[in-house]
């Protein structure tokens, strides 16, 4: 659940061999917060790894049982009826609270890659929330965090998320 691929994020790898209970996930999620406060320098790591358990705790990961007893496609119809919309839903469809977990990892990263992937997955995010809100025009979608990677370590890093080259091995660097 702290690792995300967005490219197929409802199956397990070969290589997700971690086994998780829904406490033990909380329990990790636990530390990781408390990290996080005591410790400046796992701050940003910290949060981005949190940022992946919210994400994979959404409908858009494949942890999502742990937010829902079940899930559907088709779920997608109801986005759209805001007024039926319940209490954490924009947590389970619009991944807002991963956002604000990658939005503190971005801030603070001080490593070009765990930036370029806090990065990706803030853009993840805001597709996700767009989708979610019917906002629409999002066929020419570019990321807006982009913009705001201003060294050229994790541009290129974030080039090399984009172009699928560097990601597993990005991803493999942070669990």
């Amino acid at each position: 659940p702290f690792v995300t691929n967005v490219e197929d994020p409802h199956n397990y790898g070969k290589k997700d061999r971690a086994r998780y209970t829904k406490r033990t996930i909380a329990e990790r999620m636990l530390a990781l917060q408390q990290e996080a406060a005591r410790n400046p320098g796992k701050r940003a790591l910290d949060h981005y790894l949190l940022g992946n358990a919210y994400y994979n705790a959404s409908w858009h990961g494949k942890y999502w049982i742990m937010s829902r007893i079940g899930w559907s496609c088709w779920e997608m119809g109801q986005w759209r009826d805001r007024e039926d919309n319940g209490p954490g839903d924009d947590d389970y469809f619009g991944c807002q609270r991963a956002k604000e977990h990658y939005t503190i990892a971005f801030n603070t990263a001080k490593d070009p890659v765990l930036k370029a992937l806090a990065c990706r997955m803030l853009g993840e995010c805001e597709l996700n929330w767009l989708s979610y809100a019917g906002e629409g025009g999002l066929d020419d979608w570019e990321n807006p965090w982009k913009e705001q990677l201003t060294d050229a370590r994790s541009r290129e890093a974030y080039r090399s998320i984009e172009e699928c080259v560097g990601y597993q091995e990005f991803v493999a660097r942070y669990k």
